[in-house]
């Protein structure tokens, strides 16, 4: 588990810097649409990759790579949306609600797990990276602030 750690920080790395350069090129709608189908790929074939070392590195290397793309993203997407000032505290309080989920998460996982079982758990976490995916295609620049964009 060490090592699949340690692999999952470098590609964790590596994730923003392309995320963020993806961003850069296509835009963050674009780019969150993207990544968050894959996200929900990678949900539905890690049930899968339990059995083979290699599968399971690679599905959760994936994961830190999307997951790096979260943060590479939401924070120019919130102040080009909202604002300097209003994004600050708009990413402020989203990042928060990345803090409150891993705390609360554990909480959360184990009557979960014990419900719907791990493949389950799992497709119930691509179905809301495919919700995710459909919020994104579906957003739209603020009309009270003349500068926002998406």
């Amino acid at each position: 588990m060490s090592v699949v750690g340690a692999i999952g920080a470098i590609f964790n790395g590596l994730g923003r810097l392309f995320w963020g350069s993806v961003s850069d090129k296509i835009g963050f709608k674009n780019s969150f649409t993207i990544l968050a189908g894959i996200q929900a790929l990678v949900h539905l074939i890690i049930p899968y990759t339990a059995n083979s070392k290699a599968a399971f590195i690679t599905a959760f290397s994936l994961v830190y790579f999307l997951l790096a793309g979260n943060f590479a993203l939401m924070p120019p997407a919130a102040q080009r949306m909202f604002g300097p000032k209003n994004g600050s505290i708009i990413y402020g309080i989203l990042y928060t609600s990345f803090a409150s989920a891993s705390i609360g998460g554990i909480f959360l996982m184990k009557p979960l797990i014990a419900s719907l079982g791990w493949t389950n758990l799992f497709r119930t976490m691509a179905a809301m990276s495919l919700g995710a995916t459909l919020v994104t295609t579906l957003l739209k620049p603020l009309k009270s602030l003349p500068n926002s964009t998406v």
